[in-house]
């Protein structure tokens, strides 16, 4: 798949700002993501950067990324790989790919934890930055509030 992305100066402008001063990381990390494909770098190269940002945030503690099995994803090079884990201990899991044979019923978009977990990442939660000290009571608050505050209508 070919990405082009043309971004006008005003767009450009706003890209660089949200990626500085969004008070979300996601938004920052996106938003960086785009004005680089703006300026004609390589998914790839981009995937590498982001990735690269992350386990240098690290705390020296060992860590493993896990990671889905988008192409973009593997084309991360072993050196790369092999620098990251020594130098800060992460390593970098990737999901199994998705067997089509299974039953409809294993497939991501019909199972129903993945359905509630959708619910829970996109429809429930707060969206704050958690850290280490507010992560507990936030899982703690949408489990609890699963079947009396959320809710999800299977059919």
């Amino acid at each position: 798949m070919k990405c082009v992305v043309d971004l006008s100066e005003v767009e450009e402008i706003t890209l660089q700002q949200l990626s500085i001063n969004h008070r979300h990381r996601d938004a920052r990390t996106r938003a960086a993501g785009l004005l680089q494909l703006g300026r004609k770098v390589k998914p790839q190269v981009i995937a590498e950067q982001i990735i690269e940002a992350l386990v240098q945030q690290g705390d020296g503690k060992p860590t493993v990324t896990v990671l889905d099995n988008a192409s973009i994803h593997h084309s991360i090079e072993q050196a790369t790989l092999d620098r990251w884990f020594i130098e800060h201990k992460t390593l970098l899991f990737y999901l199994p790919p998705y067997d089509r044979r299974k039953s409809l019923w294993d497939s991501p978009e019909l199972n129903l934890i993945e359905i509630v977990s959708k619910h829970f990442k996109y429809h429930w939660r707060r969206f704050v930055t958690w850290t280490k000290e507010t992560i507990d009571a936030e899982l703690a608050e949408l489990l609890n509030g699963y079947g009396t505050k959320f809710h999800v209508n299977f059919s």
